[in-house]
């Protein structure tokens, strides 16, 4: 953690009590004056096709989300927090992948 953070360690003991898929990684950190929920996992592929990875390569994704104050103070809101992020990150990945001949409408970076 850079900085600071006098909250930090009350988010980060509730999110050591959370685990997800086995390649995803989750910490706390303080930049800008905000506490931010960071994620980062290992993909076996590109959506979009542009990086060439051979068979059993892997890429390393990685995001970032302000942990808003008024939500710090609640475990219970914390924990949905996570999950939500969690969701978010998905559906993400989900739009990216998600094709119709060849093509994703969905995708996030399409818009």
């Amino acid at each position: 953690m850079s900085g600071h953070c006098p909250n930090c360690d009350a988010v980060q003991a509730q999110l050591d009590r959370v685990s997800y898929k086995p390649s995803w990684n989750f910490r706390i950190d303080h930049r800008g004056g905000s506490v931010t929920f960071d994620v980062d996992w290992v993909a076996e592929g590109d959506s979009t096709g542009t990086r060439a990875l051979s068979p059993g390569d892997t890429m390393r994704i990685t995001g970032s989300l302000v942990v808003q104050p008024e939500i710090i103070k609640h475990p219970d809101l914390l924990l949905s927090f996570f999950r939500e992020a969690i969701q978010m990150w998905e559906k993400h990945e989900q739009d990216e992948w998600f094709k119709v001949d060849g093509f994703a409408p969905f995708h996030p970076h399409h818009r």
